[in-house]
């Protein structure tokens, strides 16, 4: 949280780390909510093997700047040499 200078907060996002994955995209949907339509995506990021990594945080494409939260994190193997990160855009967090 950080001061928005009027005497509140705002959540403010910071850098964990910067990481290379693969991306295995899974579905897209349409959403209508409060009368609007919202594009869905739901993907798979496979990373190395991270303990500090958690649902709390979210990934953001380099290149297109996309946001991701992070839903689920997943040791496939249980051998600590990797997570399974599925993901949701176009929802918020």
């Amino acid at each position: 949280m950080a001061s928005n200078g009027q005497g509140g907060h705002s959540k403010v996002w910071t850098p964990l780390a910067e990481i290379w994955s693969e991306k295995i995209p899974m579905r897209g949907d349409e959403v209508l909510r409060d009368n609007v339509l919202r594009s869905t995506s739901t993907a798979r990021f496979v990373i190395r093997y991270r303990d500090d990594v958690t649902t709390k945080h979210r990934l953001v494409e380099k290149v297109s700047g996309k946001i991701w939260n992070i839903r689920a994190i997943d040791d496939p193997y249980g051998r600590s040499d990797r997570n399974e990160l599925t993901c949701e855009s176009g929802v918020s967090t």
